[in-house]
């Protein structure tokens, strides 16, 4: 369960698509391995396993532990066998002596020549022995208890390995710089450039004799470690090696120390021709990144000779620009090119990992200076100056010259320098020393303890911020809207089947959640009353597309509580006149309402109404035939009616006319506001009615309920007969809105035939110059104490939601499994 909330934290911080299992576990040739419970379970404590073994090593991203074994290590610097144990893995083996910090040893496979088991030597201890040959020098393990199986396993390895290297491309691109590709224009040709030497080689800083002797003196000791215990990224790492560390690396080798103990060294030759292919890439371009870079060059280091010269601000600018362009989602931050994998999740636009280790720090402080812990937390500044810490690996509260001190123990040992407590040598000396039993698996740990913390604290923020910007619309209380997030947010996470685009925080809080028209269809359902009838699924279209004011087929939380909201908790006025603007044009075209819609038996939906209906005027015939939606919308069907009217040159009318719905309904009422909503034909008005007596649930009073809206329907009619003789000859220019929508109606109906052959029904026998406004409709319906009663009861939305909830935790994967929307 620990492992399983780990990678839901990291998920959420990384924003990435969801867990997927390792399918080369299946394939896995072990020997001697206990059974797990379950494939899942094995598959967690692989990653558990593979993560801890990258930390200790300093190994790549990509690496996965393939399986270890005890041995020992035969270490010539003193002559003794030291018994730990071997680890394998894809690109490399591993050796960790029992005793912490004894010795241990990285050998990538890249640079293994030969593999072949030793001749026992019992006397001195080599029995079932290893030889690992590589191009500098040699390795002997032995006591190793099944050797053939193990040589057997380094052989495949090693014969894959080498494989990878000969069909590898020789320039590498990174995965995420094609997102970037659409963001920058190019808009200069990019120099001739090729890689120059470090800039303190062109640049040397001038040295007092004292300190160049001190150079010079650390220069040999490294020197002559290098040639008693290797060099390069097979050396063996012992604590002679950390002793040299804390008394600092000499200016001259800082460069090939930092590379091999961070295991940058190992990132570079995994990908070659990496840097020189981003370089290419990114400069030339003009984004935000290189934009901000540009701005900061000549203010970063100005008192540094380097850059003071075109070469050194060119080499800073190659640096910055192949990042940014590697990592768009961090762009420009100079402090993470090169220790973005020892810091995971610090350099992003929420510092999640710098907070974790905030907290981390806290703990520690209390734990092991519990006096200057009091203190600090009284006056609150434990998290005022320690984020700069963090941030800047004490770059920024002490001289260079320490600084890079420290540097050298952060490269060396990883994140946990960083926790560890005069001159700098005597700091660092003080800080392995008492707190040399911090390691980084128990770094790690505290760091899921209090990652929860910090995702869930920003989480919060998140969710106050989003409530904040849309409670305004006063749709929902408080508690809903908690209650609608968490639904939007689970099934979000559930169905992500891809990684998603991130938030941009520029955008309005509630921008930050968008759902689709699947999700809102489903949503509508469960929580509209609206989303009982049978032709909900018609109506959650129209009302997606009528709230979808970008057009991009989705809703943010916003649009969502708006349209949940104006069906489901808003006034009386308010309800009925949405469901009056559902059924305009170009929201409902003629082509929805000619072909019936069958329940499950085959009887036509609302087929009682008609009972009704009868009563009615001869110019309303039409409503004893089948009407209804034509097929139940989709987005699909919704990008159909679009690429209609644009073909019928329609398309800047529907805009416009959509602007102008959204207008109205957003707006207060006032007689201005209702003048300026468009009149209702009459085969829109049929099928508003329709709708309308499909919205009351069957009940014992239906048939009083049937008569009422029958009476009502009856009355508007009437009304929009006599209403002709005084609507006929108003000018154009007093309803265009009207004008443009019934020209637009004729040359959907003559370009869309009854899809059976059959002539068009509602469209034909509708009266052209019948009409009824909005103020008729309202005026009219709300002397129905049936239909203020249903339009006036508010919706439970608490339990309407933990219904839905409900339902979602009784399927396998989530509400999207839900087939229909009819309760």
């Amino acid at each position: 369960m620990e492992q399983l909330t780990n990678i839901a934290m990291k998920r959420l911080i990384d924003e990435k698509s969801g867990f997927n299992e390792d399918r080369d576990l299946l394939n896995k040739l072990s020997k001697n391995v206990p059974k797990k419970p379950s494939f899942l379970k094995r598959d967690l404590d692989a990653r558990a396993h593979s993560e801890a073994y990258r930390l200790q090593f300093r190994l790549p991203g990509a690496e996965k532990l393939d399986g270890s074994i005890d041995a020992t290590l035969w270490t010539p610097y003193n002559k003794r066998y030291v018994w730990g144990k071997i680890y394998l893995s894809q690109n490399y083996l591993c050796f960790e002596s029992r005793v912490r910090r004894q010795v241990s040893l990285v050998v990538p496979l890249r640079e293994v020549t030969l593999v072949e088991p030793a001749e026992n030597q019992s006397s001195t201890g080599a029995d079932k022995s290893i030889l690992v040959t590589t191009t500098r020098s040699s390795f002997l393990f032995a006591q190793i208890h099944d050797r053939d199986f193990v040589v057997q396993k380094i052989s495949e390895l090693l014969a894959k390995s080498r494989l990878n290297y000969i069909t590898k491309d020789n320039v590498c691109t990174s995965n995420s710089s094609s997102s970037n590709i659409s963001n920058c224009e190019e808009v200069k040709p990019v120099e001739q450039w090729k890689p120059q030497p470090p800039l303190m080689m062109l640049f040397k800083a001038p040295l007092t004799s004292e300190a160049a002797l001190k150079q010079e003196a650390k220069e040999k000791q490294w020197e002559l470690h290098f040639a008693e215990y290797g060099r390069g990224i097979t050396m063996y790492r012992t604590t002679e090696t950390s002793k040299l560390i804390i008394q600092g690396i000499p200016q001259t080798l800082r460069g090939e120390v930092w590379l091999t103990f961070s295991g940058a060294l190992n990132e570079k030759a995994m990908n070659p021709e990496l840097y020189k292919s981003l370089v290419e890439q990114a400069l030339g371009k003009s984004c935000q990144a290189n934009e901000e870079i540009e701005r900061d060059l000549h203010r970063s280091l100005p008192e540094h000779p380097a850059f003071q010269s075109d070469t050194g601000i060119s080499a800073l600018r190659r640096v910055l620009s192949a990042y940014a362009w590697r990592n768009p989602q961090i762009a420009f931050w100079q402090l993470c090119n090169v220790c973005e994998s020892l810091l995971p999740d610090y350099y992003d636009r929420r510092v999640v990992g710098a907070l974790v280790d905030q907290g981390l720090l806290e703990e520690l402080a209390a734990e092991h200076l519990p006096i200057l812990h009091a203190k600090l937390q009284e006056l609150g500044l434990i998290k005022v100056i320690s984020l700069s810490w963090f941030l800047t690996i004490f770059l920024s509260v002490m001289p260079t010259s320490s600084a890079v001190n420290i540097m050298d123990c952060f490269f060396y040992d990883g994140a946990k320098v960083i926790f560890q407590s005069i001159s700098v040598q005597t700091l660092i000396y003080e800080a392995y020393s008492r707190y040399g039993s911090l390691t980084i698996g128990w770094i790690e740990r505290l760091r899921l303890k209090h990652r929860l913390r910090v995702v869930q604290s920003l989480e919060d923020g998140i969710e106050k911020n989003v409530i904040r910007s849309v409670i305004v619309d006063k749709y929902m209380k408080i508690e809903e809207l908690q209650e609608l997030l968490s639904l939007v947010r689970e099934e979000l996470m559930s169905q992500r089947k891809s990684e998603p685009d991130r938030y941009d925080p520029t955008q309005p809080p509630y921008e930050a959640y968008k759902v689709d028209f699947d999700l809102f269809r489903i949503l509508f359902g469960g929580l509209s009353p609206w989303g009982k009838c049978t032709q909900a699924e018609s109506l959650s279209a129209r009302l997606f597309r009528l709230m979808d004011r970008n057009r991009d087929g989705l809703l943010n939380f916003r649009e969502l509580v708006q349209a949940i909201g104006m069906t489901a908790t808003a006034d009386l006025t308010q309800r009925l006149k949405l469901l009056y603007t559902l059924h305009l044009p170009p929201l409902l075209t003629p082509a929805d309402f000619e072909s019936p819609t069958h329940s499950a038996d085959g009887a036509e939906v609302a087929a009682e109404a008609t009972d009704f209906f009868d009563s009615m005027e001869q110019s309303v015939a039409s409503l004893e035939m089948p009407i209804s939606m034509a097929e139940e919308p989709t987005v699909g069907t919704l990008s159909r009616s679009t690429s209609l009217n644009s073909q019928q040159g329609d398309q800047s009318w529907e805009v416009q006319s959509m602007g102008s719905l959204r207008s109205m309904i957003a707006s207060k009422d006032s007689p201005l506001d209702l003048k300026t909503v468009p009149k209702m034909s009459q085969g829109h008005f049929i099928a508003l009615w329709k709708t309308l007596y499909d919205m009351f649930p069957a009940q014992p009073e239906e048939q009083e309920t049937y008569h009422c809206i029958a009476s009502i329907g009856t009355l508007l009619l009437q009304l929009g007969d006599v209403g002709k003789k005084f609507y006929v000859e108003r000018e154009e220019s007093e309803d265009s809105l009207l004008l443009a929508a019934s020209a637009a109606q004729t040359s959907v109906i003559e370009r869309s035939p009854d899809r059976n052959g059959n002539p068009s029904s509602i469209a034909s026998s509708a009266d052209p110059d019948w009409s009824i406004t909005v103020e008729q409709f309202l005026a009219s319906a709300l002397t129905g104490q049936a239909i203020v009663d249903f339009f006036s009861k508010p919706t439970d939305l608490i339990e309407a939601m933990a219904t839905l909830k409900n339902r979602r935790f009784n399927r396998v994967h989530s509400l999207s499994d839900t087939p229909t929307l009819n309760g």
